[in-house]
């Protein structure tokens, strides 16, 4: 979850960092992405993976050229955004609708047989038994 004061601050940097970028003011682009960035890292909670990933891409961004910078910073924020597009809760797909789940479990499988109630549904060998 990405709270709206987060993504407000990185759509108004991408937005004036793309004029800047097109300019070929790298340098200016490069300042204001690292700015954002730090200003949204600062609104995140400190175990965040999105604070970690935009800290991460500063860091990585000091050893390059303002150009490269600006390019990686970028590509974090889009990231960040991105990831605050994704709503609902995660859960189990559903395998009936999946094209790619092609096995299934044989009815007949000593793990889906429960009859025996206080009996093993896997029967163990002798050497296997505790």
């Amino acid at each position: 979850f990405v709270d709206q004061d987060v993504k407000d601050v990185l759509l108004e940097a991408i937005r004036k960092g793309s004029t800047l970028r097109d300019a070929n003011q790298h340098i200016k682009c490069l300042q204001l992405y690292e700015h954002a960035c730090q200003s949204a890292s600062s609104l995140l909670p400190v175990d965040s993976d999105h604070r970690g990933r935009l800290q991460l891409s500063i860091a990585r961004s000091e050893s390059m050229s303002p150009d490269r910078a600006s390019a990686i910073l970028r590509y974090a924020m889009d990231d960040v955004l991105r990831s605050g597009l994704r709503t609902g809760k995660p859960g189990f797909p559903d395998t009936s609708k999946r094209s790619d789940m092609v096995l299934r479990k044989p009815k007949n499988h000593p793990s889906t047989n429960r009859a025996g109630r206080g009996q093993p549904s896997v029967v163990q060998s002798s050497e296997e038994a505790l």
